[in-house]
């Protein structure tokens, strides 16, 4: 186990260098395939950019809400991403337009189970991830990363 968790923390990125290699290239090929009925806006803390998220973090939930939350809708809807430092540690948001549906059959949920068991891994119980509806047909994926002692 410890082990596995060194290996992990070791491939840790700095929250820029994940949206400038990975979420930023990912929602440019989307913008093609959404055209007009994708809205993004990003709302970074320019101290929460320097701080290391684990990889593919951020894309798993942007890629998450964007299949299950803009594509069905016919008028597509809005992303919004935001990152903050707070006292204990990172808070790290996607809000997209849509609503949480119950699973349907075959549904795995596997990107938010491995997102949860990697911060479970790298964290231990000081992260946590947590996904919501809010008012005005929204949903949250929040992620709370601890501060590094």
């Amino acid at each position: 186990m410890l082990g596995e968790a060194q290996n992990a923390v070791m491939r840790l990125m700095m929250l820029s260098l994940t949206l400038a290699c990975a979420v930023t290239d990912y929602l440019a090929l989307e913008g093609v395939r959404f055209e007009d009925r994708l809205r993004v806006e990003f709302a970074i803390d320019p101290a929460a950019a320097q701080v290391a998220v684990p990889p593919m973090l951020l894309q798993t939930l942007v890629e998450n809400a964007l299949k299950h939350g803009i594509a069905p809708l016919p008028g597509g809807g809005e992303l919004i991403i935001r990152a903050t430092l707070q006292t204990d540690g990172m808070l790290v948001e996607v809000e997209n337009t849509g609503q949480i549906v119950t699973p349907g059959p075959g549904a795995t949920q596997v990107g938010l189970a491995n997102t949860r068991e990697r911060l479970r891994i790298l964290y231990g119980d000081g992260a946590r991830i947590d996904l919501a509806n809010r008012a005005g047909n929204r949903v949250t994926a929040t992620v709370r990363i601890p501060r590094s002692t």
